[in-house]
């Protein structure tokens, strides 16, 4: 039986596209596209050069007599983008979609949570390869962990390398190079192409496909990430020497002591991060009672050492778009942050029951 691979992303221009892969003549099953198909003049889709690259990368790896391609059309830079990614998903879930290259995201999480519980039901069947942002931003669903994130660099040497514990999330880091389809592109539109992690996506998803079909069998993330691992080697994130200086959000401090139950610390930073959003704020919380991040929540990891806290304070400050504030919780003996920069001071376990009044004070002493 052939796999199964699902390009989500914008319309498939059916006549760009034979420009750009002249020698595919296979087929491509269009779902929910009632867009423009094939058009008397080519116009530059997002979704058709990711298409394109898709089948390039699949014909370089000797794979397209080994797959099946489907590309299901969602609308982008619209309010509806993350309903129609999240139907788009489902619809790879109940179609038996085995991979889904998605060169698509949005910079804030809330929209997309529905999309986890989507792909927590399927990952037996099912995984997702999406792109993260050339700006540098968290991207989601390519931050999730039940995703395979991808970003392009000119800063690593080989083909690919995966990240270990990323702190944005992204478990592959690509080379970037120039392919004959993007080579294709500049020429037709006259543009140039820098790095771009929407086409590095479809090589890393038939990279995938490799592997798969190699096993004879489906890999989940982690195997998966094993296994290219095993193949190109380990990506280490570098934070560039820095300090907070330039942070603009408010900083909180909460601390607790060593002893105390970690389960029950988390359980009252997401309480106190849901006070927050009941009062149309955003937190996102740097602490080092997790063992990994959870992006998807706003909650990051620190270990003391791989990072300083300044510096993951500047990474999270400018790298995510979901926060409005910034919280530390940590073991009140590891605290040391510049006193100018912090908004609130309080021991997370001295107020259990008055949380929603510790929010009220810090929200009205930033307002003032």
């Amino acid at each position: 039986m052939k796999l199964k691979i699902c390009l989500i992303d914008s319309e498939i221009d059916l006549v760009l596209l034979k420009r750009l892969v002249p020698y595919f003549h296979g087929a491509i099953e269009l779902l929910h596209d009632d867009r423009k198909k094939a058009s008397g003049n080519p116009r530059y889709y997002h979704g058709t050069a990711c298409l394109a690259q898709l089948i390039e990368s699949l014909r370089e790896l000797g794979l397209l007599p080994y797959v099946n391609l489907y590309a299901y059309s969602v609308q982008l830079n619209s309010t509806r983008t993350a309903d129609e990614l999240l139907c788009a998903i489902k619809f790879c879930c109940n179609y038996g979609i085995n991979l889904i290259s998605l060169s698509l995201g949005m910079l804030t999480s809330p929209n997309l949570i529905k999309v986890i519980d989507v792909l927590n039901n399927a990952t037996s069947q099912l995984l997702c390869i999406a792109s993260s942002s050339n700006s540098g931003h968290i991207t989601f669903p390519a931050s999730f962990s039940q995703v395979i994130g991808v970003r392009d660099s000119l800063h690593i040497e080989s083909d690919m390398a995966i990240s270990v514990n990323p702190l944005d999330g992204i478990d592959v880091v690509t080379h970037h190079r120039e392919t004959r389809v993007s080579r294709l592109i500049e020429q037709i539109y006259h543009c140039s192409i820098g790095v771009s992690s929407s086409l590095a996506t479809p090589r890393v998803c038939a990279h995938c496909a490799d592997a798969i079909i190699e096993k004879k069998r489906f890999i989940k993330k982690d195997e998966m990430l094993r296994l290219l691992q095993t193949r190109y080697g380990v990506y280490t994130d570098a934070i560039s020497p820095s300090t907070a200086d330039d942070i603009e959000q408010p900083i909180v401090v909460c601390y607790y002591k060593p002893n105390d139950d970690r389960k029950l610390l988390l359980k009252q930073i997401k309480l106190l991060q849901h006070y927050f959003w009941e009062e149309s704020y955003s937190m996102g919380v740097i602490t080092d009672i997790v063992h990994s991040s959870q992006l998807e929540n706003s909650i990051y990891r620190y270990n003391r050492k791989n990072n300083s806290l300044n510096q993951l304070l500047h990474y999270y400050a400018n790298r995510s778009m979901d926060s409005l504030f910034l919280c530390v919780v940590l073991n009140s003996d590891d605290i040391n942050i510049e006193a100018d920069l912090v908004l609130h001071s309080f021991s997370l376990t001295s107020v259990q029951s008055d949380l929603a009044m510790v929010t009220q004070e810090i929200i009205a002493f930033f307002s003032n």
